[in-house]
């Protein structure tokens, strides 16, 4: 099982899925051969239990990347190792789907977005949307992933929300001189 907090070995990593991919064909090939049923059922079990792997790993990958509580350098850091696991015809099939995670990464960029630009179009939930553009800022680990979208994000809506504040503080000094 690969652990997500270590730094990603990519090459490593690489070098593992093309093993991985190597052994699948040779199970193939070895199953083609036409081998008494005893060696058929160990071949049988090592291919099973390399499937199982991959899909165990696809699943833990998929469902930290789905959890709203997993954070953009950890999604970062998945998109880093199912990268650098490269795709190979046999392995691919039972492994996350690079383009899959980018698309979701952007996604849920786009969604924290959004809500940027709906509460500084509030004026009065100014500070949620500082919070929130804080928050964008953490996702730019992701940058190299989405071809700069959330750097391409982040500073307009940094422009409209000092835009906001402006507004804001006009109004609030043109309040206090009506009532001086």
């Amino acid at each position: 099982v690969i652990d997500m907090k270590q730094e990603v070995d990519e090459l490593h990593l690489h070098s593992l899925n093309l093993s991985l991919d190597g052994c699948l064909f040779e199970i193939q090939v070895l199953l083609g051969l036409g081998l008494d049923k005893d060696a058929v059922k160990k071949i049988t079990r090592a291919d099973k239990f390399i499937r199982k792997g991959l899909s165990a790993f696809t699943k833990k990958v998929n469902k930290k990347f789905d959890s709203p509580k997993t954070d953009f350098a950890e999604i970062a850091k998945m998109l880093a190792v199912v990268k650098a696991l490269g795709e190979f015809s046999l392995t691919a099939a039972h492994l996350p789907q690079y383009k899959d995670l980018v698309n979701s990464a952007r996604a849920r960029v786009a969604t924290l977005a959004g809500a940027i630009e709906r509460l500084v179009d509030e004026t009065a939930k100014i500070d949620n949307a500082e919070k929130l553009i804080a928050d964008l800022e953490e996702a730019r680990v992701l940058d190299s992933f989405l071809g700069h979208d959330i750097s391409s994000r982040v500073i307009p809506l940094k422009r409209l929300l000092a835009g906001k504040e402006e507004v804001v503080d006009e109004e609030l000094t043109s309040m206090i001189k009506e009532r001086d």
